[in-house]
């Protein structure tokens, strides 16, 4: 009774020197040990993964990932010296207000866009320079050649490093899909509301291979966005989201339906960026395989690290990562003779004033801060400036 009264009054001075007696004092250590006890285990744990997380970290960094201002020599290796070279040549350098940046591109639409054969050689040869192995395209999917069935794989998006699921491992292609070359053009169509009323589908339709982005529709919108899918995007998001995480039979066949449209294509999976998502991209990559509507195929970790390494350098910003639509033109610079660009449009309104939906097939807002499509779309601008890519900025009318 007299500890527990003690124990009430605790901090009064006049029960310090009772309270301190051995028989008080093993009642408070019984009273306050197990909330110390567990108190010393949490922070033994975010410890453990703070540090783990560091180390992992050291471990998914690209060739690239080094600090550019540095005197350190041992940083300056040739990708690296490479990557400083290509930054200054085609980072934009557009700094006016949207008003004035608009009055640029409406004189650009007014010209006829040529290719500069030389100029896309030239830059060709400085991406593959600045990207090395990591980033060619032999290394753009994960293939049964260049992975082992046992592998540990990264995920680039926080660092964790896990083992490559043996199911998913399974749905791999034996060897490379794309090579060096393979077409001579390509369509890359991204989703804005651009593209509403464009009339520009029998110009995406026209090239060898067409790009597209997350599953984004084209029934119903044929005459804007065009009918041929040759590869597609899927955020697991998605699948989550939408498709309920594909847990019940009605699940599947609604996603099985959304698949139809883009029958005998390519399936592009994100597999390795967050940890979280690898049992829903296992799921989504077995069904496609047994569906037979598409083929899944999945990104490799390193190569998208290493792309999106180099546009951080080459942009600077630091705290985003590249967003498919770049990361995928950028891939397919070594793949296609012409890129044709089609649906990328960051802002609200057209260069002459109307809205702009975010998507042509939805009516949501824009949703992410992880990505700057404002950088992005001007980077490619001067792309196109250069008679490198096709940027198609209106209507096909």
């Amino acid at each position: 009774m007299a500890c527990e009264a003690c124990g009430r009054y605790f901090g009064r001075s006049r029960c310090i020197s009772y309270c301190w007696q051995s028989h008080c004092r093993r009642a408070l250590l019984r009273r306050f040990f197990p909330g110390v006890a567990i108190l010393a285990v949490v922070v033994l744990f975010l410890t453990i993964s703070i540090l783990k997380n560091l180390v992992l970290d050291t471990r998914c960094k690209s060739a690239l990932d080094v600090d550019h201002d540095s005197e350190d020599r041992t940083n300056k290796t040739p990708q690296v010296i490479a990557l400083r070279i290509f930054s200054e040549r085609y980072r934009h350098l557009f700094k006016e207000n949207t008003e004035m940046f608009f009055k640029h591109l409406r004189r650009l639409t007014e010209t006829e866009w040529k290719p500069h054969n030389k100029t896309i050689c030239d830059f060709r040869d400085s991406l593959r320079a600045v990207l090395g192995e990591e980033g060619s395209i032999r290394n753009f999917l994960l293939t049964k050649t260049n992975v082992p069935r046992d592998s540990r794989m990264c995920f680039y998006m926080y660092g964790n490093i896990q083992a490559f699921p043996p199911a998913l491992w399974e749905c791999l292609p034996k060897n490379e899909i794309y090579k060096p070359g393979q077409f001579a053009s390509c369509s890359v169509v991204g989703s804005s509301g651009i593209l509403r009323g464009s009339r520009c589908g029998k110009e995406i339709d026209q090239p060898q291979a067409v790009f597209r982005f997350n599953l984004a529709p084209t029934k119903g919108f044929e005459e804007d966005v065009g009918r041929k899918t040759n590869f597609t995007t899927l955020n697991p998001s998605f699948v989550r989201n939408k498709l309920n995480s594909l847990k019940t039979q009605d699940d599947q066949t609604r996603f099985g339906n959304v698949l139809e449209q883009f029958k005998d294509s390519y399936l592009w999976l994100p597999a390795f960026s967050v940890a979280a998502d690898i049992s829903i991209v296992t799921q989504t990559a077995q069904f496609a395989v047994n569906s037979k509507i598409v083929w899944p195929i999945l990104g490799h970790p390193e190569h998208f690290l290493s792309v999106s390494t180099m546009w951080r350098t080459m942009s600077k910003t630091k705290h985003t990562w590249a967003s498919s639509g770049l990361y995928l033109i950028l891939s397919l610079v070594d793949v296609c003779d012409r890129i044709h660009v089609f649906g990328f449009w960051p802002y609200t309104t057209t260069i002459n004033g109307s809205d702009v939906p975010y998507h042509y097939h939805n009516d949501i807002s824009a949703m992410t801060n992880v990505h700057n499509f404002d950088t992005e779309f001007k980077s490619l601008v001067h792309l196109y400036e250069q008679g490198i890519i096709n940027m198609h900025l209106g209507p096909c009318i």
